[in-house]
């Protein structure tokens, strides 16, 4: 795997060295039950060395400044794994003792040690064989990749482990590995929930930490209701399966998914107000082909008012009807049909069916939208090293949100618009 360096907008620090103090340990040697593994000479001996420079090699650094001469420490860890790695072939039922391969595999690493990598891997591995049920085979892997250009892979992997296990019993050095890679594949949200979670359980260790809060929050900028943002700012398109697209706003809560041939217009965000739309189709009804719209948008809560009211007023007085059946993508929602009498001449009336619901603002903006990603490349160097630039992002907009999705189409292609307004519902994701 190759490495990663990432520069961090407004910090300019390298993401490999985040944590490198010892005040914010990694995965180590205390991670270890040294009283499971062999008490061989050896092996005891390698660990003991390990232990005497693990401030050194618990990370990557592009800088070697330590008193202690780098070629030195090579050698002592190339030393150490060997040992490691013979003992474990002759106690191969050993879980501990393939773990603290493994560790000193990943401190090897971190020093250049050619082949280190290999031997961590297959140590994982085969202690994942023996104890598929112990997270740290998972974390130490995990943490690894987050070091590399798989650090998204690690990234999914964290999350599924904090998933999976209880959460408070997670040790504080897994905390600091999830955190760092937060930062490394910039889900920010995600890092200070991890983060909260750490306070509540080493409140004085979490205290020492509050830098790593500072950076996750300077990933995000606060939005500004009364300013209007530019939708080259604030929306992201990629793909999703083989023929659609994924658009995504964290200013404007919410994220869906279209066809990539339909037909999609980001309006600019002003008022503390998106609105998007979606031509689908062309149909062909009794006349000329028909692209039915869906329109969708978000807006800060207006102090005086209601979300009947909202959805009133988007369906600007015509006469319509309560409908039931109608998809929902909240827990509750408002949804009425109106019917504009002629509106599409031989194709028929124009059906304008509607939804609206509301959302407070969830305790960590954004989280529900992250993925983990290696940001695009920015530079490389001769040897290898790959330099990163993660974008900031705006955040939601403060307060509770009235959201409302509304489909227009004529009656002649009204069974294909409402395929498309289910589809499009089913996709869609409000924060």
């Amino acid at each position: 795997m190759r490495r990663l360096i990432g520069r961090i907008r407004k910090f300019s620090v390298i993401v490999p060295l985040l944590m490198a103090s010892s005040l914010l340990p990694a995965a180590s040697l205390r991670d270890i039950h040294r009283d499971k593994l062999s008490q061989d000479e050896s092996v005891q001996n390698a660990l003991d060395q390990t232990k005497s420079v693990e401030e050194l090699v618990i990370r990557w650094t592009d800088k070697w400044n330590a008193d202690i001469p780098k070629s030195q420490v090579q050698t002592m860890m190339s030393m150490g794994l060997a040992a490691l790695s013979r003992a474990a072939k002759a106690s191969p039922q050993n879980e501990e003792l393939l773990l603290a391969t493994a560790l000193e595999a990943h401190y090897a690493y971190n020093v250049d040690v050619d082949g280190a990598e290999s031997q961590l891997i297959l140590a994982l591995e085969a202690a994942h064989k023996l104890r598929p049920d112990d997270y740290r085979t998972t974390w130490f892997m995990a943490y690894h990749q987050c070091q590399t250009l798989e650090a998204d892979k690690g990234m999914k992997a964290l999350e599924k482990i904090e998933i999976a296990q209880q959460w408070q019993q997670l040790p504080i050095s897994f905390w600091d590995d999830y955190i760092a890679c937060t930062i490394t594949t910039n889900v920010p949200s995600h890092g200070l929930r991890a983060f909260d979670r750490m306070k509540q359980i080493y409140p004085r260790m979490a205290n020492a930490r509050e830098n790593m809060r500072a950076m996750l929050q300077g990933r995000s900028v606060a939005s500004d209701p009364k300013k209007e943002y530019e939708a080259r700012q604030i929306w992201s398109m990629e793909p999703s399966a083989s023929d659609k697209a994924l658009f995504t706003s964290f200013i404007c809560g919410m994220s869906f998914v279209v066809k990539q041939d339909d037909s999609v217009h980001l309006d600019n965000a002003a008022q503390g107000k998106c609105v998007v739309s979606v031509k689908t189709g062309p149909y062909h009804g009794s006349g000329k082909p028909i692209s039915p719209t869906i329109l969708a948008m978000s807006l800060v809560a207006p102090p005086n008012g209601s979300l009947e009211d909202f959805l009133k007023a988007a369906l600007h007085g015509e006469q319509s009807r309560d409908i039931s059946d109608m998809l929902c993508p909240a827990e509750k929602c408002l949804s009425a049909e109106a019917i504009k009498p002629k509106a599409y001449g031989s194709d028929g009336d124009g059906d304008v069916q509607a939804i609206a619901f509301e959302r407070s603002m969830p305790l960590y903006p954004g989280l529900i939208y992250e993925d983990p990603a290696i940001p695009s490349v920015n530079k490389a160097d001769t040897q290898g090293m790959i330099y990163l630039h993660p974008d900031e992002r705006i955040s939601r907009f403060p307060g509770k949100l009235y959201y409302l999705i509304v489909m227009d189409s004529a009656t002649s292609v009204l069974d294909d618009a409402r395929r498309d307004y289910s589809s499009f519902l089913k996709t869609f994701v409000a924060e």
